[in-house]
């Protein structure tokens, strides 16, 4: 009876509390917790992302880590310093969200009780959207709106900045100035948890750049999860519900596209429709080779940005073209990454870095300056042709045939910028914001070409395809290394003779 009485005990505290988070943070009061959610819930970086596949628990472990936050000053220290937090901001899509996400994901997790004198709470609503909640521990969680002006987040500096699914940048920056004051205090913390769908580039620069030069955010706790991180449970029991038969033979099966597959199953990084360019980074990238281009025909395209915060970058991109105008590279570039420039500053930075290539050069003509003051320099620049569909159709069609690839590495510049640059732009962003000015200076240097566009195919390889007699596959140099057919040319009569008529026959 006594064992009875306790079990009871436990279950209606277990209810009640649902929130409260064991010692090893392997479990809630409500359910088990996956390695991938303690980790973040244990972490105490100062930033923190995870990116994950659907339906699997990001955003509850954000909830809970922010409850645990609000509810229990026991962890404040260890969190948050000596500093004693108040204000806490959780950030949605919209208000309609927020307020689905708060009836159906925080209130089971909540106390029973909102009374409670200890974990008690008051949610507060305006025309029925979730507004704020105010926990009696003195800590306020107000909710803010990714559709929100981020102007409206100016009155407010956070102790704590939690985001659900991507948020844009021109809030994404406004936040840090927000968290900035207290992050010198030891506060601060931001996170986001999300599932990669917008491809905007910052974000890729932080969970798919990781170890390289481009990396954002180096020292952020970063986690990319996808379905087979979830098989288990943090205390090490199986997941009842998910095993690896499962995911490949019954969820796997269920997406049309790689790409699906890649962002539902695996939490990968990626945008996958309304893209402007069809670009591949497979496809379209190689390592930097300046022995195969060193004789090529060599144009440049120069873009002028105004800079600043909120501005255009200026770009610099130096393009070699084949003799046979059918291949294309960019070798190298110069993206100023929003540093504000003066047109002056922009030439100086041409001369310094591209000059010496002997290039036909071309600029956006709208820059008066810019080419008053090369003509002035003895620097010839030609206005360049800036129709958007000749533009961006060529370059399409380069990419999709394969003719035209980026170098890559560190002799190549800034070209991974407008590598990022191609596989973000959305063709349904208007001009003015797209974030695609090293994609212009690319397409300056590229549109005025005559480039033909061949098929991906070699002219070898298509003769191959065409000319099936065996014999004459030998005197096309088509099976050189064959030596079944080099028994054929036994005798330089016998080859002289049989070469011409197959010729004449073959109409070549």
């Amino acid at each position: 009876m006594k064992r009875k009485e306790e079990l009871q005990r436990k279950l209606a505290y277990m209810k009640k509390y649902p929130w409260i988070l064991n010692k090893d943070f392997t479990a809630c009061n409500q359910h088990k917790l996956y390695p991938w959610q303690q980790e973040f819930l244990k972490t105490r970086e100062r930033l923190a992302f995870v990116t994950a596949a659907n339906q699997i628990g990001k955003s509850s472990a954000q909830i809970l880590k922010v409850l645990n936050l609000s509810w229990r000053p026991e962890l404040w220290p260890i969190y948050f310093g000596k500093k004693t937090p108040r204000l806490f901001i959780y950030l949605y899509p919209d208000k309609d969200t927020a307020t689905d996400e708060f009836l159906t994901k925080w209130k089971p997790y909540m106390t029973t009780d909102p009374d409670d004198p200890q974990y008690g709470y008051k949610a507060e609503f305006d025309q029925k959207k979730i507004k704020r909640i105010v926990f009696t521990t003195g800590v306020t969680l107000t909710f803010k709106f990714y559709s929100q002006s981020a102007s409206n987040l100016q009155a407010n500096t956070a102790d704590l900045v939690a985001m659900d699914e991507e948020c844009p940048q021109a809030i994404w920056d406004e936040l840090m100035v927000r968290t900035q004051s207290t992050r010198m205090a030891g506060s601060g913390l931001v996170s986001m948890v999300f599932t990669a769908t917008l491809g905007q580039a910052y974000l890729f620069d932080t969970m798919e750049r990781r170890g390289t030069p481009q990396e954002k955010f180096k020292n952020a706790f970063k986690n990319q999860i996808s379905l087979y991180d979830c098989l288990t449970f943090a205390d090490g029991s199986p997941n009842p519900n998910l095993t690896v038969k499962k995911i490949e033979e019954e969820i796997i099966p269920t997406y049309s596209s790689q790409n699906e597959i890649d962002k539902r199953v695996f939490g990968r990084f990626v945008k996958d429709s309304g893209l402007l360019f069809y670009f591949n980074e497979d496809l379209n990238t190689e390592p930097y080779d300046w022995e195969m281009v060193k004789d090529w025909m060599f144009f440049t395209g120069v873009d002028f940005g105004s800079g600043g915060q909120w501005g255009h970058s200026s770009a610099i991109s130096l393009v070699a073209i084949d003799p046979s105008w059918s291949q294309v590279r960019l070798v190298k570039s110069y993206h100023s990454q929003k540093l504000r420039m003066t047109q002056g500053d922009l030439l100086e930075t041409f001369k310094k870095r591209f000059r010496k290539y002997n290039a036909t050069n071309y600029f956006d003509g709208a820059a008066v300056d810019f080419g008053q003051l090369a003509d002035r320099e003895a620097v010839p620049f030609l206005p360049a042709e800036k129709s958007h569909e000749i533009g961006v159709g060529l370059l399409n069609s380069l990419f999709k045939t394969g003719q035209l690839k980026i170098f890559t590495g560190h002799e190549a510049g800034d070209n991974q910028i407008i590598v990022q640059e191609l596989m973000q732009v959305d063709s349904d962003t208007p001009k003015k914001n797209r974030v695609d000015d090293g994609a212009d200076s690319l397409r300056y240097a590229i549109a005025a070409q005559a480039v033909r566009i061949t098929p991906l195919k070699s002219i070898s390889q298509v003769k191959k395809e065409k000319i099936k007699h065996p014999r004459m596959r030998f005197y096309m140099g088509l099976d050189k290394d064959d030596q079944e057919q080099t028994d054929l040319a036994d005798s330089m009569e016998q080859l002289i003779s049989e070469a011409v008529s197959m010729f004449e026959e073959y109409g070549l």
